[in-house]
């Protein structure tokens, strides 16, 4: 049981850097057609 915790807790963790690997692609996707938009 303590051994399933320990792989539960390191799911969160890759959920997690998943998670905020998205957001940054997201939001450099979202800048970059900004300037897109308003350099135009």
């Amino acid at each position: 049981m303590k051994r399933k915790s320990v792989k539960m807790i390191r799911t969160d963790v890759y959920a997690v850097i998943y998670a905020a690997q998205s957001i940054v692609y997201i939001n450099t996707n979202f800048i970059g057609t900004m300037q897109l938009i308003l350099f135009r």
